[in-house]
């Protein structure tokens, strides 16, 4: 077997740590020229890239069961417990299993209305030609849709609006956690980190009170809660324990909640620089729609929304998911030594030239062709048992709240936010590759009434 070869500009020390920190995005996507599986140093330790998207394949399907979850997954669990996310084997599959009927289609199709009706009073609060930050509104509005979608009950109406207040906190601090050590940030008595241990203790606690109510009554409110507090193992019979729900809600909150507004943002960003595919979308959502909410029946008569959508996963996808092999093992004809850090990154891999031409362009007309693609180059959602379980969910969410807002308006840049000449050409906009996923810079919009 083969030694895997090392990506350039290696410092002693410190490895690659300073351009893995300064410039994560660009250091990702030099490196599958320099073979399918690339060293790079973390400080004096070894990681192993891999970049090759049938090396993946293998890596998260064919040989999954040696490549569990990795080091992200380990700074969480402190956090999120055994959470189907930090969990691999056995036990992760039976838990996939379990949640699966939450989000299969017929039920996420049951959230639309749910959606359209947020979307459409947060947006009914901007001001026309008032700038407003439309990156925190965006995310403001994915924090609101999993949490009432995952607690949707009048009764549990106070818990939401507290959850919404919390979870900002909780996840600034979880963020600086994945890239800083836990026990010294632990150490250091701050307001921001006094602020997420309270964030923390009382998210679990208010989530526990609507476990417990849930299980006093076995309605379906129709909602994800309902079905985790009534779903049995197909196979073993087994039923959620309360701490175990507990966990799963923050993870999915977690999960369902920055991606997926940073995703819209990016959205609304490049509508505002590609004016022509605006015009298709506008035009595509009064004939289709005629003013009137979007419904389930509706979205595969919205080709263009998501059209729209799939380019923004691919280009702004995560950059850095992990791995840790089990044993000493063998990928690409290179060797894997036990307990090696796997990293991958499904945002250089949805960037190969090999399969998207111009491929950090944005252009949403690229999906508008019968050319199939490798499914092995499309993950933006992970790969194999370890797939992200919302997925479904997640791509319903951004086409009816991108289809909800762009009816009601369009949306530009302050124009003295930055250089207008630059912003009218179909350059990339600006992308920020922080604790492994890749954020929108918060330029303020001005909203202009289409109807």
């Amino acid at each position: 077997m083969d030694i895997a070869p090392v990506a350039p500009g290696r410092r002693l020390l410190a490895g690659h740590a300073l351009k893995l920190w300064r410039e994560p995005l660009d250091f990702f996507r030099s490196l599958p020229r320099h073979g399918g599986v690339v060293r790079i140093g973390l400080g004096p330790k070894n990681a192993f890239v891999v970049n090759d998207p049938d090396l993946l394949h293998e890596m998260l399907v064919g040989k999954a069961e040696l490549y569990p979850q990795g080091l992200l997954s380990e700074k969480m669990k402190p956090l999120l417990g055994d959470a189907s996310s930090t969990l691999s084997g056995e036990e992760h599959r039976k838990r996939r299993r379990m949640l699966a009927p939450a989000f299969r289609q017929q039920r996420v199709d049951g959230y639309v209305s749910l959606m359209t009706g947020l979307s459409a009073r947060r947006s009914e609060q901007w001001r026309a030609d008032e700038p407003f930050s439309l990156r925190t509104d965006m995310n403001d509005l994915a924090l609101m849709t999993v949490v009432t979608a995952l607690l949707s009950s009048e009764a549990s109406k106070d818990v939401v609006a507290e959850l919404h207040e919390l979870l900002p906190v909780f996840l600034k601090g979880l963020f600086r956690r994945l890239v800083l050590p836990g026990f010294l940030l632990d150490l250091i008595p701050t307001k921001g980190n006094r602020g997420f241990t309270t964030s923390v203790r009382r998210m679990r606690e208010i989530t526990a009170e609507v476990i417990k109510a849930y299980r006093a009554d076995a309605t379906d409110r129709g909602d994800v809660l309902s079905i985790m507090v009534r779903v049995r193992d197909e196979e073993t019979g087994d039923a959620f324990t309360d701490a175990q729900i507990l966990n799963e809600i923050m993870a999915l909150v977690l999960a369902g909640t920055e991606t997926t507004g940073n995703m819209m943002t990016f959205a609304f960003q490049n509508l505002a620089r590609r004016r022509d595919v605006e015009r298709r979308l506008h035009a595509e959502l009064d004939e289709v729609l005629g003013g009137r909410p979007v419904t389930a029946d509706d979205i595969p008569r919205l080709p263009v929304t998501q059209r729209v959508v799939d380019e923004c996963l691919r280009m702004y996808c995560p950059w850095m998911l992990t791995r840790q092999a089990a044993e000493e093992t063998e990928l690409g004809g290179v060797r894997i030594p036990k307990n090696a850090f796997m990293i991958y990154s499904p945002n250089t891999v949805c960037r190969d030239e090999r399969w998207y031409p111009d491929p950090h362009r944005w252009d949403p007309d690229r999906w508008d062709t019968d050319r199939q693609l490798p499914k092995r180059s499309w993950i933006p959602f992970g790969a194999g048992g370890h797939i992200c379980p919302g997925t479904i969910f997640g791509r319903v969410e951004m086409v009816v709240h991108i289809a909800t807002i762009a009816q009601r308006w369009r949306l530009r840049p302050e124009p003295d936010a930055l250089d207008a000449a630059t912003w009218d050409t179909d350059a990339p906009v600006t992308e920020i590759g922080s604790a492994a996923v890749v954020h929108p810079a918060d330029i303020p919009m001005v909203p202009t009434r289409r109807t």
